[in-house]
């Protein structure tokens, strides 16, 4: 690669003019600032993309070491903005309580609580948005729950979450996939 002798290039760093003695100069060589500059902007560069690689590592080493119940934790926050975005202006599946479009005020609540029903935790025909009120402090009012349930996804579904009993196991694997799962749909529906 040639260089015009009587070209005038501007200077990555000072923006002056000057005359290039190698194809590869990108700054004039007479300032010493200049010189001293691009140093350190290299360096930094160089800084920045090796502190990037660290806490690229140290979260793999972060996940790595996640338990079960962190996971399952992080999986159940997921799945929960889901159901709350799924059923964003929907009334309480409960009361009927209309959304108030305000923050932290529903909750995805379970009609087979998570206590009683573990596997059921993250199907979606077992947990609707409900009011704090109706989930915290009547406890589901899971009477009015099955009403509303039934209204929504039909007898024949709601039969079916009542009488599913198997038991499932849930992977460190799985529960991340879970996790991945649901987060990428909030943001379809956030988006869409």
């Amino acid at each position: 690669m040639q260089t015009n002798p009587n070209k005038l290039y501007k200077c990555k760093v000072c923006k002056q003019p000057f005359k290039k003695s190698s194809a590869w100069q990108t700054i004039c060589k007479t300032n010493p600032d200049c010189v001293i500059d691009l140093a350190k902007s290299i360096i930094e560069k160089r800084k920045q993309a090796a502190d990037k690689k660290d806490r690229k590592e140290l979260k793999e080493r972060k996940e790595a070491i996640k338990t079960l119940g962190e996971l399952m934790a992080e999986a159940q926050t997921a799945f929960n903005q889901w159901v709350r975005q799924r059923d964003k202006g929907l009334p309480c599946i409960s009361c009927g309580k209309p959304d108030s479009g305000t923050p932290n005020t529903r909750d995805a609540g379970h009609f087979r609580s998570r206590g009683a029903a573990g596997h059921l935790r993250f199907n979606p025909d077992n947990c609707h948005a409900q009011c704090k009120q109706c989930n915290s402090y009547k406890s589901g009012n899971v009477s009015n729950y099955r009403i509303g349930l039934i209204e929504k996804i039909g007898l024949e579904r709601v039969e079916i979450l009542e009488r599913d009993n198997v038991p499932r196991k849930y992977t460190k694997e799985g529960l991340i996939e879970i996790k991945k799962q649901y987060q990428k749909m909030t943001k379809e529906l956030k988006s869409g």
